[in-house]
């Protein structure tokens, strides 16, 4: 009842352990709802470790993803059956003509567009304006499910995750990670209509620990206690604060760079052009970003030294943290410099 009420379009909700498991049972009840077996995601998005979603994630080498006109699924491991890539289409992030094109020619076959509506494992990258909403749009036309996956964006962003934060509402979302704030619970959920093809002979959904008592217990605590403050608000404040802060130091040090990412999960990157999908980031300085992150390590502050990891703020960063934060970072990029 708390997610229905804090989350917009949330009509049925059904639990489980795992984001892993959330994105699986929602991608086999799109299959159900629509009858069609294919899907679509989009490149350096990770949707948890199931063999239908690892291709082409953050960590796949973009050398393997093929042309940006025409990618390949570039498989993450061994194991995965060979015929498994011949139900993805992947595509790359923000671009409004290759999801078209590709729904035009294949929606006959595709169930679901599955995606994370900001980049978790790329610095944050948020969605073009109009990106969402487009989506929506084709699946609605064409009878696919769209497919939030806000293991990383829900109850993080704003208390209505990334529907609330972006203003689209998808068929199903899934969630994990904050909805327990450390404790092994997730969910999926959505259109009434799309989730009642669940049980009764239809679609399977089960799980020995699915829905146990202390993790109910432990979401019911986090709900609480952000549908009765303003936590999230407040955190974006300082995520701002942090955000401005380290855009002026790269300024004034004359660094060409791009911020991006929501206050609550946000990057940045070093780099002269705009990076709005995985691809681009051939153009980041992976190197002077290390070097950076590794003095900041010297300093007492340890940073993922990867930018793709996005910086998450959470309740315990404190003004005084953050203000700290900044002033390490600035020692840290005058070094890097030097």
């Amino acid at each position: 009842e708390l997610v229905k009420k804090m989350v917009p379009g949330m009509e049925k909700l059904r639990f489980t352990n795992t984001g892993t498991e959330a994105t699986m049972h929602a991608l086999r009840t799109a299959r159900g709802y629509t009858n069609k077996e294919k899907f679509v995601k989009f490149e350096g998005q990770y949707h948890g470790a199931h063999d239908y979603v690892l291709f082409s994630t953050a960590s796949s080498p973009i050398s393997g993803m093929g042309a940006r006109r025409s990618p390949i699924p570039a498989q993450v491991g061994s194991g995965i059956p060979d015929k498994i890539r011949d139900y993805i289409y992947c595509l790359p992030f923000n671009d409004f003509d290759a999801v078209e094109q590709c729904v035009k020619d294949h929606h006959n076959e595709i169930a679901t567009i599955m995606v994370e509506p900001c980049l978790g494992n790329i610095a944050g990258i948020e969605p073009q304006e109009g990106f969402l909403a487009h989506l929506k749009k084709l699946c609605d036309e064409y009878n696919m499910v769209l497919i939030f996956d806000e293991v990383k964006t829900g109850f993080r962003l704003s208390n209505g995750g990334a529907r609330e934060t972006y203003g689209v509402i998808p068929h199903i979302s899934t969630y994990a990670k904050s909805l327990g704030n450390g404790f092994p619970v997730a969910a999926f959920g959505g259109s009434e209509e799309i989730m009642n093809v669940i049980g009764g002979g239809g679609v399977s959904h089960a799980g020995t620990f699915g829905a146990n008592g202390a993790s109910m217990a432990a979401a019911k605590a986090v709900l609480t206690i952000l549908d009765e403050s303003p936590v999230l608000e407040n955190l974006a404040e300082r995520g701002m604060r942090l955000k401005n802060g380290l855009d002026k130091i790269l300024t004034d040090a004359g660094l060409a760079h791009q911020m991006s990412g929501h206050p609550n999960l946000q990057g940045f990157l070093i780099t002269e052009k705009e990076v709005k999908e995985v691809r681009d980031l051939v153009h980041h300085d992976d190197e002077l970003y290390e070097t950076i992150m590794s003095h900041m390590y010297d300093r007492g502050v340890w940073m993922e030294d990867d930018a793709r990891e996005p910086w998450f703020l959470c309740e315990a960063h404190t003004d005084e943290i953050i203000d700290e934060t900044l002033d390490k970072f600035e020692e840290s990029v005058k070094e890097a410099i030097a």
